[in-house]
């Protein structure tokens, strides 16, 4: 599977910081959502961001898993979707390190979560832009050049929108569209 595009733009960005995503990351294992623990020991730190960032996508939308996602993980996969989406420089300051629990665990501090779109997206996200164009009608093509993804990613999308959201995806003459 290819590597989530932007990566290598997020781990040089100011205000990366390892330590804080194996914390967050250790919550986020530690709430049992996950099919299978993002591994964190012996990786290189672009391979943990990707693993970090495909295991929240992976999580259905609108579920009762979703719902237990710790606040500190989602801030910070929102912090990185803004900056891999260069709608930021760099991350958040209001992600503090160091601090301590009383059994030793990092604490992560975080502010709000992001709005959603009406098909529970975040929006601003690659998934709430495939479903802005398919709202309009559209071909594959022009959707992978608008979120600098692949062809793989937004049929996955579009397999999601009809299995998960129950929504009718139709395509006519190469050009697809939600139907009502």
């Amino acid at each position: 599977m290819a590597q989530v595009k932007g990566i290598d733009k997020l781990v040089m960005a100011e205000g990366f910081n390892l330590n804080n995503l194996k914390a967050v990351i250790k919550a986020l294992n530690g709430a049992e959502i996950l099919k299978s623990a993002v591994k964190t020991v012996g990786i290189k730190k672009e391979v943990i961001v990707d693993s970090f960032m495909k295991a929240i996508e992976s999580i259905e939308q609108g579920s009762e898993l979703e719902k237990k996602i710790p606040t500190d993980v989602v801030k910070l996969y929102n912090d990185y979707v803004d900056v891999i989406e260069d709608k930021k420089v760099g991350l958040s300051s209001s992600i503090v390190g160091g601090t301590k629990k009383r059994d030793g665990e990092p604490l992560v501090k975080v502010k709000g979560l992001r709005a959603k779109n009406e098909f529970g997206h975040v929006v601003g996200s690659q998934a709430a832009k495939i479903d802005e164009m398919l709202i309009k009608g559209t071909n594959l093509n022009d959707i992978v050049s608008a979120i600098g993804s692949t062809k793989g990613r937004v049929q996955s999308h579009i397999h999601h929108l009809r299995t998960v959201k129950g929504l009718t995806v139709e395509v006519d003459k190469d050009i697809w569209i939600i139907k009502g």
